[in-house]
């Protein structure tokens, strides 16, 4: 299982040999730090529920830590119920982090695309239509991370244009606007030709206009 919060990601597999305990990696130090200060913070240091992170090199996921599958069970609980943010994206501050997350994010996309390709809809749109030609899917057009600093986290890094820009992003994936009307349901020539130019150019949210 996969773990990705705003302060950190790791990997939780079952232990090999030992039943009541999960193995929690990561690939970074003070992710798995986190999730071990989570720990210790609900049952003590001395509680006996996890041990000491480790490293190990060469390794998928260098740190590693063996933890009670009650204790993650509780942390995880923990997790949830402290949740405080409507938009997940934008509560990462770290624009490295925001970065990969977006990274992620784009990647995942494609399963929609081949959800929508299976059922015979459009990819990356609202709804079906039938055997027209599609757009490029969501997996393949610019993503937000551009929009908010680029891969290396410069530019408008600060959080409110960052929230500005990714609330923006998912009101144009959640709900039909103008520009849908233009460029995902062409019924003429010219139209399907516009339709293209918008999945190579992207979506400026300075104006809500193509740039």
């Amino acid at each position: 299982m996969w773990i990705i919060t705003n302060k950190g990601y790791i990997s939780i597999v079952a232990h090999r040999s030992k039943k009541d305990t999960v193995l929690v990696r990561a690939r970074a130090r003070d992710d798995i730090e986190y999730f071990a200060g989570l720990i210790d913070d609900l049952f003590g240091i001395d509680a006996n529920v996890r041990t000491t992170i480790s490293e190990e090199r060469p390794a998928d996921y260098e740190f590693r830590m063996e933890v009670k599958r009650p204790a993650i069970a509780m942390v995880m609980a923990s997790e949830i119920d402290s949740i405080d943010y409507t938009n997940f994206k934008s509560s990462v501050r770290d624009s490295f982090r925001h970065s990969v997350y977006m990274g992620a994010y784009n990647a995942l996309l494609k399963i929609g695309d081949r959800t929508r390709r299976e059922s015979g809809e459009r990819q990356g749109c609202w709804g079906s239509f039938g055997a027209q030609e599609p757009m490029l899917p969501f997996s393949d057009r610019p993503h937000r991370s551009h929009l908010v600093g680029g891969d290396d986290g410069r530019g408008a890094s600060e959080a409110a244009e960052r929230e500005k820009a990714e609330t923006l992003w998912d009101d144009l994936h959640s709900e039909p606007h103008e520009w849908e009307r233009r460029f995902v349901m062409p019924s003429t020539d010219r139209e399907a030709e516009e339709e293209h130019e918008w999945g190579l150019r992207g979506f400026s949210i300075e104006d809500g206009e193509n740039s």
